[in-house]
């Protein structure tokens, strides 16, 4: 998402993956620490679908190249996150 005079945008990645029910209590310390660990990065937990998402802002030009470079390091973030956050939850994900 792009605010309408193209110095801010959003990018957001939604239902990285789905938490049982059970392990609601356990989500929540998993999600701090890599938040503490990106600065500009932010992963939330949705009780109401059960789901976590990422959450990365940020601000400047945003040309073509600027904006590829960007989405390549969210991706770079959601891989590299949601195998460490996802192993004790879904140890289904591949890593």
């Amino acid at each position: 998402f792009c605010s309408t005079d193209g110095e801010d945008a959003a990018i957001r990645v939604f239902d990285l993956f789905k938490v049982p029910e059970d392990r609601h209590d356990k989500i929540y310390k998993a999600l701090n620490e890599q938040n503490n660990a990106f600065r500009f990065v932010k992963f939330c937990f949705d009780e109401n679908d059960n789901t976590v998402q990422m959450e990365m802002d940020a601000a400047g030009d945003f040309n073509q190249k600027k904006t590829a470079m960007r989405l390549r390091r969210a991706v770079e973030v959601a891989k590299k996150s949601l195998s460490i956050i996802s192993a004790p939850f879904c140890p289904f994900i591949p890593p």
